[in-house]
């Protein structure tokens, strides 16, 4: 296949894109026009996502962080079976899919998560995909073995549907996990070098009850129990001290920003510029707290809540759109095959009609992308090089 328009891979120009037996081949530059009407990206990767709560869309509203885990959505996901379970996952995936995400890093309930990998399957998305793990917390959703299920789905789906699937460790929260968990997480995730998705830091009661009951701060416990590393991945980080932050260097933990969620949450605003250091990606949450899963809402977002807290000097338009993009990547140790638009990685990517409305502007590519364009304008979503959306 061949696709021309204006291209954004690492250095942004306008030709043809040439995709073979699933990867990209070669980018053809070409003259650039008096006028760009499409422009070709890599898919995006979103970092942080439950699509088994999509069905739970607009239930769970104006409720701080605890309250809404305990009295919507955990009761939500102790009332899946299996066969609603598959249907919300589905329903989430597609509408990823249709707004351009074509890799998801999504914590699945405690629960049917074989049924996440069957929508995962059968939907086409790229997805990294993790039983949420709890021995700690409602009955109706603690396990108090939930790693023996994680190395069966590590048997059948890692590496499924040629590299397309993989498993990934999903401790909830410091709340619902035991040391002798969050420890044995740390130990398999080093051992077997599988992503490690969990969250953290992300509302100040959590952060308040932590400091109670471990007389310590959310990372510095995570810290002390091991279960930090390089294929960590901590979702929000809204309320992180320095130490923290020196804490997440030291281990190479990757952040995954969910500005939207933050926000209805009421949960704060997350200071990119305090991260530096870190590898940071875009993460849409779940339909729950969003209530959308789109990234273009995402990176629009996130740049401008970056210029409201630093002016000029917050993170730019193309830093935003690198966390969208390799960032993601990076976070789950897949930056060889996805993430950028290069000769030999996998061809994930999107193509979008610029409205006759909208003057894209190659001098300033990312802003023209974030504030001008939407999940409205895509024309194709292919992943591995299969048209999944037309």
């Amino acid at each position: 296949m061949k696709f021309s328009g204006f291209i954004f891979s690492p250095k942004p120009q306008f030709g043809s894109l040439i995709e073979k037996k699933g990867r990209i081949a070669s980018i053809q530059s070409a003259r650039m026009p008096k006028r760009i009407d499409r422009v070709i990206l890599p898919g995006f990767i979103s970092t942080h996502i439950h699509t088994v709560q999509t069905h739970a869309r607009n239930l769970a509203e104006n409720r701080e962080l605890l309250d809404w885990l305990s009295k919507v959505i955990w009761p939500f996901e102790a009332s899946l079976d299996p066969r609603a379970t598959y249907r919300s996952a589905l329903t989430g995936m597609n509408e990823c899919l249709s707004n351009g995400i074509t890799t998801i890093l999504d914590m699945a309930t405690s629960r049917h998560t074989q049924k996440v990998f069957e929508a995962a399957r059968d939907c086409g998305i790229r997805g990294f995909i993790g039983k949420a793990l709890m021995d700690q917390g409602p009955k109706s959703l603690v396990d108090k073995n939930p790693l023996e299920e994680v190395f069966e789905h590590h048997a059948h789906w890692h590496g499924a549907e040629r590299g397309r699937l993989s498993v990934t460790l999903c401790p909830r929260f410091v709340l619902s996990c035991s040391d002798e968990l969050l420890r044995k997480v740390g130990e398999i995730s080093s051992r077997l070098k599988l992503i490690h998705h969990t969250h953290a830091s992300e509302n100040a009661k959590e952060c308040e009850w932590i400091e109670k009951h471990h007389h310590s701060s959310n990372i510095g416990y995570l810290e002390k129990t091991g279960s930090l590393n390089s294929q960590t991945v901590i979702a929000h980080g809204v309320h992180l001290s320095n130490a923290d932050i020196r804490i997440l260097k030291k281990r190479r933990v990757s952040i995954s920003h969910c500005p939207t969620s933050n926000l209805k949450l009421a949960s704060g605003i997350a200071d990119l510029k305090r991260l530096d250091g870190l590898n940071l990606s875009l993460g849409v949450d779940g339909a729950a707290c969003n209530n959308i899963l789109d990234p273009f809402f995402e990176m629009r977002l996130a740049h401008l809540l970056s210029r409201s807290l630093h002016g000029l000097q917050g993170k730019s338009a193309k830093f935003i759109f690198w966390m969208a993009t390799m960032g993601g990547a990076l976070a789950l140790h897949s930056q060889k095959r996805i993430g950028s638009l290069e000769p030999g990685k996998e061809a994930d990517l999107l193509v979008l009609k610029v409205p006759e409305s909208v003057e894209f502007n190659p001098r300033f590519p990312y802003e023209s992308l974030i504030h001008s364009l939407s999940s409205r304008n895509i024309e194709k979503v292919i992943v591995g090089g299969q048209v999944i959306r037309s």
